[in-house]
């Protein structure tokens, strides 16, 4: 009977071994008529590197290395918001409430940041 737990604690423990892959890559987009949402979920370690690309891309200085949840402003009325923890990323943007040119600004951001999470894998 022991040996069955043995067994299968190591089976357990493998198996959450395979599973935990650190390079994982998760992006999630739903562009609604209303809305537009854009979810990155990335290993830690490039953090960094996306925090540099948001900050250059809209000219702020955000601090991604902990929890930040903010609403930006630019182009006068366009609002996008920002949330953010090492390793996950997430930025709604209200259609309804704002310009096709601020609405094609943020897909460009996001487009960008996929692309760099793509060309770091």
């Amino acid at each position: 009977m022991k040996k069955i737990y043995y067994v299968l604690a190591i089976a357990l423990v493998l198996i959450e071994l395979g599973c935990a892959n650190k390079n994982d890559l998760e992006i999630s987009i739903k562009d609604t008529r209303a809305s537009y949402y854009y979810t990155a979920i990335y290993p830690k370690a490039k953090t960094k590197a996306i925090e540099g690309y948001v900050n250059q891309a809209l000219g702020q200085h955000f601090i991604f290395a902990s929890k930040l949840d903010t609403t930006f402003l630019f182009a006068k009325q366009e609002r996008l918001n920002l949330q953010s923890v090492p390793g996950t990323l997430k930025i709604a943007f209200d259609k309804n409430n704002s310009s096709i040119s601020g609405y094609v600004i943020a897909k460009k951001l996001t487009a960008g940041i996929t692309a760099l999470l793509k060309d770091q894998q």
